[in-house]
């Protein structure tokens, strides 16, 4: 027969063995989990039409566990529509890692209950089964967890830690003392949403499940939005994807939104009127969004796609034709010196061979990243490669085009694999003839790259405004000259570079560039010292340059 002090033994063991399953032994300091952790996620001021309840109780001291249980409540005044709901909390404790800690709420419901069930005899083989059933209002309580048993040890105090279901980071992701917004582990907006108050009690539950740490509930309180009145995807203007923690302002309100790792931004609950809304990201140029309509009560839809602030390059190369062994390959060193991030790669390859189905060709990065850009059929007939560019965003892919391979087209794999690489180093193509019986050479190769322009702070983009060939630089160069071409509006451009005699020596460019600043870097090969001239041409326009070689 146990004694009245048994259970708090058998509570004090079992605590023990609680203990040592989680490694926490007392208040000795732990090591945290080494895990590397995302940035703090922001959290938007809540607008002035939003409705904010906070406990008037706090502080109150947390029990020590196991099982010490703090309950606190807020009364919400009836009649509110809830679109979405949030939850602020600030605790000071010396191991959050013990706490489970939920949101609950009394909710009355209809439901189909099971009453009674009779029989009775009717016949020799037969009876009479009398059931009854009844729809009555039952009454449980709604919980959501937001947290139970953080993940590493060593966690102290949440600050102003708002649970959020459209925050960008999941609780778990955050780092200490957790301020700002963060998902909690179940959907608030799932079991909440959609309902109106009824004027009654909502409850904080904060559970400690283990002994030895103990902590204060300095505040909490409820957020209650309406439905959103702005919201839309933030995209690049290019690829399509989504921008995440681009900064979204209405002007007229001087309020703000980060976008998700969607790129989703929303405002909740706006009065009527006409706002401005101002998008703005690290290496993008500013978008501004005016006259935007907003209804009270209806959701306005406004999209944005950013343009990405880009640095063009073509580096080129032309120099000395290679043969093209029949059954073995070679290889073709590009050296491109600017270290920038890639956004985007294309290849424009000259090659002249007797049939191109022999071929298998390349592109390997600098970082060791492989792209195949041709390999057709053994089978495939027809002649030459003839400034055939391999682009991601073509048309036609290679593979359903025929020779000579004239034009753009997408490659065998894609080139998307070096984008958020970076340009510096040696760029590798490769040229295998992979069967017997025929020959060819390779011409030439450009490499032109799409790179993040790298700026300081809140740099503004770089406008081009008129069409300018600058001085090359260096100028006298040795090995390779950069040139910089601003284009203001989209051209088809000839970039070409001619000897004292006008004897035409090499062509960079030869195709339509879009507006801004393009740079191209000419490396000659076997060609002599002396004075040169890059010239560009448009329809209407030309410029020249003079470059001196010297080796």
């Amino acid at each position: 027969m146990f004694t009245s002090r048994a259970p708090w033994a058998i509570l004090l063991i079992a605590s023990l063995i609680s203990l040592s399953a989680f490694g926490k032994q007392g208040k000795a300091p732990q090591k945290s989990c080494g895990v590397s952790v995302p940035a703090q996620s922001l959290r938007s001021p809540h607008r002035a039409l939003d409705e904010v309840y906070s406990s008037t109780h706090t502080p109150l001291p947390i029990p020590d566990g196991p099982g010490g249980t703090l309950v606190d409540s807020i009364q919400i005044p009836a009649g509110i529509a809830i679109e979405d709901i949030n939850v602020g909390v600030s605790i000071e404790h010396t191991w959050i890692r013990d706490l489970r800690i939920t949101l609950e709420h009394d909710s009355a419901f209809i439901d189909t209950v099971y009453v009674s069930r009779d029989t009775s005899w009717i016949t020799d083989s037969t009876w009479d089964w009398d059931t009854t059933w009844a729809y009555i209002d039952t009454v449980r309580a709604a919980t959501v967890l937001l947290v139970d048993l953080f993940p590493g040890d060593s966690i102290v105090n949440m600050t102003d830690c708002w649970f959020d279901d459209e925050a960008g980071l999941g609780i778990y992701d955050g780092q200490p003392p957790f301020t700002g917004g963060y998902v909690p582990l179940q959907s608030l907006n799932n079991i909440f949403a959609n309902h109106t108050t009824t004027g009654d009690w909502w409850r904080l539950r904060v559970v400690d499940r283990f002994l030895f740490d103990t902590g204060t509930l300095l505040s909490w309180g409820i957020e209650i939005n309406g439905a959103y009145s702005i919201q839309g995807t933030v995209t690049n203007s290019q690829s399509g994807a989504a921008i995440s923690n681009a900064n979204v302002e209405i002007l007229d309100l001087g309020i703000s939104a980060l976008t998700n790792g969607e790129g989703v931004y929303r405002f909740s609950r706006l009065a009527s009127g006409i706002y401005d809304l101002r998008f703005t990201k690290s290496n993008y140029d500013t978008l501004l969004i005016e006259d935007v309509n907003v209804v009270e009560g209806q959701t306005t839809t406004r999209d944005a796609q950013l343009v990405a602030r880009v640095d063009f390059r073509n580096i080129s190369y032309r120099g000395d034709t290679l043969d093209i062994p029949d059954q073995s390959s070679i290889q073709i060193t590009m050296s491109v010196g600017d270290d920038q991030p890639v956004l985007d790669v294309d290849m424009t390859i000259n090659i002249t061979h007797s049939w191109v189905g022999d071929l298998i060709i390349a592109l390997n990065s600098p970082g060791g990243t492989n792209a195949t850009l041709f390999n057709p059929p053994a089978n495939t007939e027809g002649e030459n490669l003839v400034n055939c560019r391999f682009d991601d965003e073509a048309t036609t892919a290679i593979g359903n085009a025929s020779a000579p391979y004239t034009g753009s087209f997408r490659p065998e794999s894609v080139l998307s694999v070096f984008d958020s690489s970076m340009s510096g180093g040696d760029w590798v193509i490769t040229v295998e003839d992979a069967a017997a019986q025929d020959v060819g050479t390779f011409n030439g190769a450009i490499l032109h790259f799409e790179l993040e322009r790298v700026q300081d702070g809140d740099e503004s983009p770089v406008n081009v405004s008129q069409w300018t060939l600058h001085p090359a630089f260096p100028n006298p160069f040795n090995s390779s000259a950069q040139l910089i071409l601003d284009v203001p509006q989209t051209a088809r451009i000839k970039l070409q570079v001619f000897d004292v005699t006008g004897r035409l020596v090499e062509t960079l460019s030869d195709e339509t560039l879009t507006a801004g600043s393009h740079h191209f870097y000419w490396q000659p090969h076997s060609i002599a010292s002396g004075l040169y001239f890059v010239r560009a041409e448009a329809h209407d326009r030309m410029q020249t340059q003079k470059l001196l070689l010297i080796k």
